[in-house]
C-alpha cells in the first residue's frame, strides 16, 4: 500500500492508502485534510480500482473544470505552502502515523456501499447515511479510535457472532471492517424517533405506555439472551430504535465488551446515567445489569426524571452504588403508579444484582402482574395511597439493606 507524507504541525505524519480510502484535502469542514484558505481548495485522491491511485484537482485556478492525474512515487501536491509527497514506502522517513480522524467523504465506497452524507458526529464516533447499489439507505457508524490488529480482529469476531443470530429485534450488522484503523459496521438507518426523544417530548407517561414499553424491550433482551447467551450491556433510551413500522429495535447488542475494552480502557462502556452499581465497581456484568438500566429507563418514563443527576460524572456513579434508589413520587410529586409497578420498579434497580429478577420470565411475569394491578390516583388525603407509600418504602428498605 502506497502512502501519503507531509508535514503538520512541526511533525512529519504519513496516511497509508488503503483500499476504499478516498481523501478530500481543502479549506472546507467537510474535507479530511484542512488547509489555509487558498483559491485552489480542493483535491481527492482515490483508487481507480486497478492498484492506481489517482490525483483529482476539484477547482483548478483557469476555471476549466476538474482534473484527473495518476500519481507515481515521489510525486507532490502542494497546497497553500503544505506540500504532501506521495510514496511507495515511508521507510527512512522517520514519519509516524497520522493520528487524526479522518472522516468519509460523500461517494466514497465501502465494500458495496455509498457514503452519502455524514449523519451525527458523537463522542468518539461518526454516523454516515450510506446507499447500496440498490440506492436504499443504511447507516454506518464508524469508531474514530485507532486501533490495533488484534483489537480489529476482536471487533470483527463480536459482530460475526451476533451477524449470523438474526434475533428480532435486534438491529442488523449488515457488513463491519476496519477502515484506516478505524473499525465500522452497516447497519439499517432508522428515520424515526429513538425513545430517548420519545421520553422528553412525552413523559410523564401512562403506566400502561410505561409498561407496555418494557415489555416490548424485555422480550426483545429474552429472545437475544436464549439465542446468543449474552446481553447488552449498555441499555440506554438511545439504544432503542423504531422502524417505519413503529417496531422496536435495540440497537449495539453485542458490542459492550469490546467497547468497555478497547474503545474504554477495561472500563464499562455505559451511560453514566444507566449503568448498574456492579459495572461501576467492577462486578460480574450479567442480564441483571440490563434489568438495573431497564429500571431506570422505567422510572424516568414514569416520572419525567432520572432518579440521580449530578453535573460531576463521578458524584453520579458513587450516586448509583450508595445511594438508595428513589420512588416516583421522591422525585415527581404529582405521579403516583400502582403497587405492583412499584414493586417491579424497586426489584428491578435492586443495588444487589442477585436480589433482581432472576430470568427475563420472571421479569415478564412481574410487568403482567404490574399491568393487572390499578394505578392509584393521585388524592393525598385518600389513606390507601399512604397505605401503599408505607408499603412500598418497607419494601424499599428490604431490598436495599
Amino acid at each position: 500500500m502506497p502512502y501519503l507524507l507531509f508535514n503538520e504541525n512541526g511533525n512529519r505524519n504519513y496516511i497509508q492508502l488503503e483500499r476504499d480510502l478516498m481523501l478530500t484535502l481543502g479549506c472546507t469542514p467537510d474535507c479530511n485534510i484542512i488547509l489555509p484558505d487558498s483559491s485552489r481548495s480542493h483535491f481527492r485522491v482515490y483508487s481507480d480500482g486497478e492498484g492506481r491511485w489517482l490525483v483529482e484537482n476539484l477547482a483548478p485556478a483557469s476555471g476549466s473544470g476538474s482534473t484527473i492525474t495518476p500519481l507515481g512515487n515521489g510525486d507532490q501536491i502542494t497546497l497553500s505552502g503544505m506540500t504532501i509527497t506521495y510514496l511507495d514506502s515511508i521507510e527512512g522517513t522517520g514519519a509516524a502515523p497520522f493520528s487524526g480522524t479522518i472522516t468519509l467523504s460523500a461517494g466514497q465506497r465501502i465494500r458495496g456501499y455509498m457514503v452519502s452524507n455524514l449523519l451525527n458526529q458523537g463522542a468518539g464516533n461518526r454516523i454516515y447515511l450510506v446507499r447500496d447499489q440498490k440506492d436504499k439507505s443504511f447507516a454506518m457508524k464508524v469508531f474514530d479510535k485507532t486501533v490495533t490488529s488484534e483489537e480489529s480482529e476482536g471487533f470483527l469476531n463480536e459482530i460475526d457472532s451476533i451477524r449470523f443470530a438474526s434475533v428480532p429485534g435486534i438491529a442488523p450488522y449488515h457488513a463491519c471492517g476496519v477502515i484506516h484503523h478505524n473499525c465500522y459496521y452497516v447497519t439499517d438507518y432508522y428515520e424515526h424517533p429513538d425513545l430517548a426523544f420519545r421520553i422528553s417530548s412525552k413523559a410523564p407517561m401512562e403506566q400502561r405506555e410505561a409498561l407496555g414499553i418494557l415489555r416490548n424491550i424485555a422480550e426483545i433482551l429474552r429472545a437475544a439472551y436464549h439465542e446468543t447467551g449474552g446481553f447488552h450491556g449498555a441499555l440506554s433510551p438511545s439504544k432503542v430504535l423504531y422502524d417505519s413500522d413503529e417496531k422496536m429495535v435495540l440497537s449495539e447488542y453485542g458490542l459492550f465488551v469490546w467497547k468497555s475494552m478497547v474503545l474504554n480502557g477495561g472500563r464499562a462502556f455505559a451511560s453514566p446515567w444507566y449503568i448498574s452499581p456492579e459495572e461501576i465497581s467492577g462486578g460480574e456484568i450479567s442480564l441483571q445489569t440490563d434489568m438495573y438500566s431497564l429500571g431506570v429507563m422505567l422510572f424516568q418514563m414514569l416520572t419525567g426524571i432520572l432518579p440521580f443527576h449530578s453535573h460531576d460524572e463521578g458524584e453520579l456513579l458513587g450516586m448509583h452504588i450508595y445511594k438508595p434508589f428513589p420512588l416516583p413520587s421522591e422525585r415527581n410529586p404529582n405521579v403516583t403508579v400502582s403497587s405492583g409497578t412499584l414493586q417491579l420498579l424497586l426489584k428491578m434497580t435492586a443495588r444487589d444484582p442477585g436480589d433482581r429478577f432472576r430470568t427475563w420470565d420472571d421479569l415478564l411475569d412481574a410487568i403482567s402482574y404490574a399491568e393487572a394491578t390499578r394505578q392509584l390516583e393521585n388524592r393525598p388525603a385518600v389513606s390507601r395511597t399512604a397505605v401503599s407509600e408505607k408499603s412500598a418504602l418497607r419494601l424499599k428498605s428490604r431490598i436495599n439493606s
